[in-house]
């Protein structure tokens, strides 16, 4: 259930009987959803429901040995509170108690449908190309990996690291990331993909960060779009991910 979708839902009521039997039907919606004006229809022709939460149809008359179909719809809030798990709905006779939903196994009168979940998640790593030098020399390049998770349950669009690059002992680099390889992709919910870019380093970069503990740092989140675009859609992002190193300074002279 994605803000803002519409839901249509089926109530069947089925008369066993060999006599037509009346039934009052109410129907709870769920406090994230209103129902739309004009949507509902009885075995296909349109009848509207008394009262918008919860719905009541009074005097349906189940024909004997037959069924009737009550088809309405809901609009889900374009804004789900934090928490929401799943959409909930709730039918039954207008004179029985309204049965519980949050009960194993769930009664035939209940149905949820799960709620949008978005989330992403990003682990950032990085390590000194060094070519063996036993000191850091312009030129030289750090390497990153980001690993970035879906760990909502929908697809989220342009997934793609945002790193505004190192700081060498607080101070900005003078370079900036290579582009990250992969590009800016899809990434379905449980999957991962790996992103990765260089820095190159400048002599200024060594000379401010070099020899220090934890000198080089830097942090990035990952970003996607739930429901379209970076255009249209809705952007995720993750938590911070913070990664430092030391880059070996030269010896002294002596």
């Amino acid at each position: 259930a994605e803000p803002g979708e519409t839901l249509t839902y089926t109530i069947t009521l089925t008369n066993g009987y060999s006599q037509a039997a009346p039934y009052d039907l109410v129907d709870n919606i769920d406090d994230n959803t209103a129902y739309v004006a004009g949507s509902a229809t009885v075995d296909g022709a349109a009848r509207e429901p008394t009262g918008s939460d919860p719905l009541l149809w009074s005097d349906l008359i189940i024909p004997a040995n037959g069924a009737v179909n009550v088809v309405y719809q809901v609009q889900v809030a374009d804004l789900l509170p934090e928490g929401v798990t799943s959409i909930g709905n709730v039918a039954y006779d207008e004179g029985d108690p309204e049965p519980k939903c949050d009960v194993m196994p769930t009664p035939p009168n209940c149905v949820p449908t799960p709620a949008q979940r978005t989330g992403l998640e990003l682990v950032k790593k990085g390590a000194y190309d060094h070519d063996g030098n036993a000191a850091a020399i312009a030129g030289d390049k750090i390497l990153y990996t980001f690993t970035v998770t879906n760990t909502g349950n929908v697809p989220l669009a342009e997934v793609t690291p945002v790193d505004e690059g190192p700081t060498f002992n607080g101070m900005k680099g003078t370079g900036a990331l290579s582009p990250f390889t992969p590009a800016p992709l899809t990434l379905d919910p449980g999957r991962s993909q790996v992103f990765q870019a260089t820095y190159t380093l400048s002599q200024t970069d060594i000379d401010n960060g070099a020899g220090i503990e934890d000198g080089v740092r830097n942090t990035a989140i990952a970003i996607g779009y739930a429901n379209g675009t970076r255009v249209t859609g809705t952007p995720v992002e993750s938590k911070e991910s913070v990664w430092s190193l030391a880059l070996p300074a030269p010896k002294p002279l002596t």
